[in-house]
């Protein structure tokens, strides 16, 4: 019996190495097959982090040149601030010489209106003195012939009075008296005519 039990229990120790290494076995199989397994998903996760730092590269090389395209913008837009300062400046300048030349135009306007005035008023004084003018040439002619009446009429009265000087002294009378009194009426027609020529004229 105890020889049998040995035999038993060694062919339970033989039965226990077996399951043993068989579960080794198939433990070291599976290992295997994991290690495997997470060989592929690293290499499959490289790949894709390779992927990702090609496209993180090249966003970055995009980026590199959109900065300086940003940089050459931000310079083009100092520049360009420069130009339309340097422009509103030459507008200031413009609009400071239009100012002036709006008041020379102005006081052009001014000029030109005394201007217009003053021949007004110089064509009217002109007016009114051709018509003094013209007033004058017809009192000077009617002034006239009342002159040549006023010599004419002496003229006859001095003839007359000649004559009736001769006779009275022809007749023994007092003939200087009577031949005065032509060149008395002359002298007070010539006054008169004087008179009313000053008078006329001042009117005029």
């Amino acid at each position: 019996a105890l020889g049998e039990a040995q035999g038993q229990l060694v062919d339970l120790e033989l039965q226990a190495e077996r399951l043993t290494d068989e579960r080794a076995s198939s433990l070291t199989d599976g290992v295997s097959t994991k290690v495997v397994e997470y060989q592929e998903a690293l290499r499959m996760l490289s790949a894709c982090c390779g992927q990702e730092v090609a496209e993180i590269n090249k966003r970055l090389g995009d980026l590199k040149i959109f900065d300086e395209d940003l940089s050459d913008l931000e310079q083009d837009t100092e520049e360009f601030n420069r130009q339309v300062h340097r422009q509103q400046e030459e507008i200031a300048k413009l609009e400071h010489v239009g100012e002036q030349f709006k008041g020379v135009l102005e006081t052009g306007d001014d000029f030109s209106s005394m201007q217009n005035d003053y021949e007004a008023e110089l064509r009217q004084e002109l007016e009114h003195t051709d018509d003094r003018i013209a007033k004058l040439e017809r009192l000077v002619e009617r002034l006239r012939a009342e002159w040549k009446e006023a010599d004419d009429s002496v003229a006859a009265e001095r003839k007359g009075a000649d004559a009736l000087s001769q006779q009275l002294c022809s007749s023994g009378g007092a003939g200087p008296e009577g031949a005065e009194a032509p060149g008395a009426a002359l002298r007070l027609r010539q006054q008169d005519v004087s008179r009313r020529l000053r008078g006329e004229e001042a009117a005029i």
